[in-house]
């Protein structure tokens, strides 16, 4: 197999497609494509979904990525759940991770919502005990992982999130 990694699908020009060869610089996180055998042909009657997966012969796996120094291959998140803000990709596991940090959170979700500042901010969902915006937000400024352009502009406290049946959190709900 041949695993590349592309400019995020994500952030495409319609007319100007991301294509095998627009790879990024090492350690750079972009989409990671595959190609070789045994890969997959096509989805089941969706052919305009299969002709965006599948280029020029690579699998655009939808997965974020990147090769580190060593060229070892890091997982990131998932394409579509990058928010863009700013003009700067930010992905929700990065945040997610961070929120964790905090003892009081139990469970946490990170989305963008349309921003017509930024074009999306960055917003939180989050499960614990004696939580508060405010203090989510001050955990959040006093972490050295996160960048501020990173940080949730917005704090939701709830006591659940929807899940699919197999248990994973539907982030198209939280937008919704």
């Amino acid at each position: 197999h041949e695993v590349r990694i592309v400019e995020p699908t994500e952030t495409e020009d319609p007319d100007d497609p991301v294509t095998p060869t627009d790879t990024v610089p090492q350690g750079d996180t972009g989409e990671i494509i595959l190609q070789g055998p045994p890969r997959m042909e096509r989805y089941w009657n969706r052919p305009e979904k299969t002709a965006d997966a599948i280029r020029d012969g690579w699998f655009f796996t939808g997965d974020a990525g990147y090769f580190n120094e060593d060229d070892y291959l890091f997982l990131v998140d998932r394409i579509d759940d990058m928010i863009i803000s700013g003009g700067e990709n930010i992905y929700p596991t990065e945040i997610e991770n961070v929120l964790y940090d905090n003892d009081g959170v139990e469970e946490a979700a990170v989305i963008g919502v349309e921003d017509d500042e930024c074009g999306e901010r960055v917003v939180a969902y989050v499960i614990g005990d004696g939580l508060d915006a405010e203090t989510l937000d001050e955990f959040c400024l006093n972490n050295d992982e996160l960048a501020d352009f990173k940080r949730p502009r917005e704090y939701h406290i709830v006591d659940e999130l929807p899940r699919n049946p197999s248990g994973k959190i539907q982030k198209f709900k939280l937008r919704n």
